[in-house]
C-alpha cells in the first residue's frame, strides 16, 4: 500500500511505504503527520 500526497508546489510529489512494521499504523503519529503537512502549506 503507498500513501501518495502531492500538497501545492512547494512539496515535492513523494510517496511513502506503509506496513505494519511502520510507525504510521499509530493513529496519533498519522494523524500528527497530517497536521505537520498541513501546516507547511
Amino acid at each position: 500500500m503507498t500513501l501518495e500526497l502531492k500538497i501545492n508546489d512547494n512539496i515535492p510529489n513523494f510517496s511513502l511505504p506503509l506496513s505494519d512494521d511502520t510507525l504510521f499504523n499509530s493513529e496519533e503519529l498519522k494523524r500528527n503527520y497530517i497536521l505537520f503537512i498541513l501546516s507547511k502549506r
